[in-house]
């Protein structure tokens, strides 16, 4: 794990230090290569527009990958022999994994896929935090974690989003169903 002191105030959780880790099974998992997140983490989304963030999780060796949608973490800066990370509270008590920043109650998130769905409701800064676990022959063999940062602001224009030509694409598949 690594926690180093760069997390700023958001309107979700308090500000501390950012907590990521990732984690290796080396007694059932060799050879392995780490999931990792193909798509970098949207600069900001708009008030009043549903929205639609999947981070691409990928596994080079074909495993199968679950997703947790998790309670943003923090940990002391200095790396400790033992394990020392503890959620981060929420600063309302209207904020939960269901709920984790003003979206009216539309926030979903797909533990097969890792998408996150949602229409925020205000302008707010607020952290998400994921976890993609790393399965082989069922044996979880590794996981690794992701804090993102979800900007929301007042937009005359939304940003752009990617629609396929049907039949352009093969092999893929569209999770949205769009």
């Amino acid at each position: 794990y690594v926690s180093i002191s760069a997390r700023n105030t958001n309107t979700n959780i308090a500000a501390g230090n950012l907590y990521i880790e990732a984690t290796l099974n080396n007694l059932h998992g060799h050879p392995n290569n780490s999931p990792f997140f193909s798509v970098r983490p949207v600069p900001y989304v708009c008030v009043n527009a549903p929205y639609f963030l999947n981070n691409g999780a990928v596994d080079p060796d074909g495993d199968s990958l679950t997703f947790d949608f998790i309670r943003p973490r923090t940990a002391a800066t200095a790396c400790a022999a033992t394990y020392n990370a503890t959620d981060i509270a929420y600063r309302s008590t209207t904020f939960s994994l269901a709920e984790p920043f003003a979206t009216g109650n539309t926030f979903r998130f797909n533990q097969v896929t890792g998408e996150m769905t949602f229409t925020p409701i205000m302008q707010s800064t607020n952290t998400v935090s994921v976890r993609v676990n790393d399965y082989r022959n069922g044996i979880k063999i590794g996981s690794v974690m992701r804090d993102i940062q979800i900007r929301v602001v007042s937009c005359s224009n939304p940003p752009t989003s990617l629609v396929p030509v049907s039949g352009s694409i093969t092999g893929g598949q569209l999770s949205r169903g769009r």
